[in-house]
């Protein structure tokens, strides 16, 4: 009786452990993001649009543009891989395969 008392008080424990980290982890890369945008903003507003550089000509924009557009897609990318579970992967400790 006692031993299930523990074992459910530390399983509570350790859910609101892994709670924080979810949280943290959420808060992590949300700073992520928000820098990487705030990154690719200046990038566009100081570097493509800028009036006191020359006119980007169509050789010198296209890929000024493209690195924006791979930014984008790779921040589309960053959203669509972590909102995805793995699942757990459950390797044999007895299986020489796995051995290095």
């Amino acid at each position: 009786m006692f031993e299930s008392i523990l074992l459910d008080a530390d399983t509570t424990y350790l859910d609101g452990k892994r709670n924080a980290r979810r949280k943290l982890s959420k808060l992590r890369l949300a700073i992520l993001w928000c820098i990487i945008l705030l990154l690719l903003v200046t990038y566009i507003h100081s570097v493509i649009l800028a009036t006191n550089l020359p006119k980007l000509t169509a050789a010198t924009g296209l890929p000024a543009w493209l690195g924006v557009l791979l930014a984008a897609v790779g921040l589309a990318m960053l959203y669509r891989c972590s909102r995805k579970d793995p699942g757990f992967i459950r390797l044999n400790s007895r299986d020489t395969q796995y051995e290095r």
